[in-house]
């Protein structure tokens, strides 16, 4: 065993992050590196030689930017470790939310379920937790991510159709379902300017951009498949801009497959989320 004094490394993390937000990480990285096999006598940080190697990994990554979520290799969501890198979005709370409005009104019904875009597979693996479903699926563009989605979905059990397809072509020919979610990029290129940069070198910009010109681009398509992906009465949870929230709304009133449609709100009062049905 060795002992270090645990301030410099304090010290470095609030540097960084702040204060409190510091000594939160700090605990947090304690706690990976085995809980009660780490002594903190005092000012001393004791554990062995190699836990504080890879202390020291941490640390000098969260100086780097690299989002401590990566550097574990895992975030929670919905009560899950999620498995984590930089081929896919760390999950967020607000996406915690979307998966708690489909369980609301769906999560006793036998529905074939499909999330477009799943990156780690988060959504599609807490809902089939959750819910009695009938089936899951789950697509995403890139190999990697659902590479990553399904290895989650193995660490917890969950027997999910993952497959791979592009939304902005034609989704799928492989069924229909009767809930189509989905947390599709909608981050505008101007609002990039805003941003943490530990978000904006490190999180896939495929999975959060849309172009100005055309910010509801990923919406769109996935109103235009609902002929072919979604039952008679099939609904539909987007989450979305807030920004983009009234013309988004206009969109799928105006559609003619769709019956209802509405803006729901997220736990800050954002306009946050889209809820709309399929004529039956």
């Amino acid at each position: 065993m060795k002992a270090q004094d645990r301030t410099k490394f304090l010290n470095r993390l609030a540097d960084v992050l702040g204060q409190e937000e510091g000594y939160a990480v700090f605990r947090i990285i304690i706690r990976e590196l085995g809980g009660n096999s780490v002594a903190l006598p005092g000012n001393e940080l004791v554990m062995s030689e190699e836990k504080f190697s890879r202390f020291e990994e941490i640390v000098s990554g969260i100086e780097q930017g690299v989002p401590l979520q990566y550097l574990l290799g895992k975030a929670d969501f919905c009560g899950l470790e999620i498995l984590v890198n930089p081929s896919v979005l760390i999950p967020r709370p607000e996406t915690e939310e979307l998966v708690g409005e489909v369980l609301k009104t769906s999560h006793q019904q036998e529905k074939r379920i499909l999330d477009l875009g799943t990156g780690s597979g988060c959504i599609a693996i807490a809902l089939s937790k959750m819910g009695r479903w009938k089936s899951v699926s789950a697509l995403d563009l890139s190999v990697e991510a659902l590479e990553t989605a399904q290895q989650n979905a193995e660490k917890y059990g969950q027997k999910i159709h993952f497959f791979q397809a592009n939304i902005l072509e034609e989704i799928s020919n492989e069924g229909v379902w009767d809930i189509l979610v989905s947390n599709p990029p909608y981050v505008l290129n101007s609002e990039a300017s805003t941003m943490e940069n530990r978000v904006l070198k490190h999180e896939p910009h495929l999975a959060l951009f849309v172009q100005d010109s055309d910010p509801l681009i990923f919406y769109r398509k996935i109103l235009e498949s609902v002929e072919k992906t979604l039952s008679a009465g099939g609904e539909i949870f987007l989450e979305i801009n807030p920004l983009e929230a009234a013309n988004l709304l206009k969109l799928y009133i105006e559609h003619p497959s769709i019956s209802e449609a509405r803006i729901l709100k997220d736990m800050f009062g954002k306009d946050r989320f889209l809820h709309a049905i399929k004529l039956a």
